[in-house]
């Protein structure tokens, strides 16, 4: 068994799709400004000065949707029924749910580990993702940027889960899809697994030492 006691998720491209150009494409291509492509809006849609403010809680949806109307000259009703639509329709990655599920069951049967989540999620997305998946009710704990007020990669964020939970940094296992992010955590001497496709969740938990059922 790996030495982790503590197992933290990332929850996009982990547990659930996050893929702007397809959810512009599939949701919002109507309404797109004339010439501007879905990878185009995306783009501008993730600067740091909208979607990572939404994201880290400092940006409520209506400024996000009222500052990209006014940039990108598109209807701010439709950019705001879009952007609220987003985590109603945010697909799970069954491969994540499955080894997340199985270390749930196993802790359940006295396994001495916990499991987390870490992710950098607006308040609005979280609340929806709680009501529509019960496994966030089964987390030993967690945090969303958009609740604390941090974001990663920032140490803090790491800090604060750190402090809360009572996590040692050489007993935690960590997963998230971007690289800046497991970096930061490689910093505070976590254990990581970067998740580059769904598949790399239970094959990397397997291959830590955990027992999760692959193909």
């Amino acid at each position: 068994m790996s030495r982790a006691k503590n197992i933290v998720f990332d929850v996009g491209n982990v547990l659930n799709e996050w893929n702007p150009v397809a959810l512009v494409e599939t949701y919002f291509a109507h309404a797109l400004p004339a010439g501007m492509s879905a990878v185009a809006f995306a783009a501008a849609m993730l600067r740091e000065d909208c979607w990572l403010a939404y994201d880290h809680g400092s940006l409520t949806s209506a400024a996000l949707c009222a500052r990209l109307a006014e940039r990108l000259d598109c209807d701010e009703a439709s950019l705001r029924q879009f952007i609220d639509r987003i985590p109603h329709v945010l697909p799970a990655l069954a491969p994540g749910i499955a080894a997340l599920t199985t270390l749930m069951n196993q802790r359940d049967a006295g396994a001495p580990i916990r499991v987390f989540y870490l992710s950098n999620m607006p308040v609005e997305f979280a609340e929806v993702l709680e009501r529509r998946f019960s496994w966030f009710g089964r987390f030993d704990g967690g945090i969303f940027s958009g609740r604390a007020r941090l974001s990663k990669p920032d140490a803090a964020i790491y800090a604060a889960l750190e402090r809360e939970y009572a996590l040692l940094p050489a007993e935690t296992l960590f997963l998230d899809d971007a690289l800046a992010n497991v970096q930061a955590a490689q910093a505070r001497g976590w254990c990581t697994i970067q998740v580059l496709v769904p598949d790399d969740v239970p094959r990397e938990l397997a291959r830590h030492g955990f027992e999760i059922d692959f193909d």
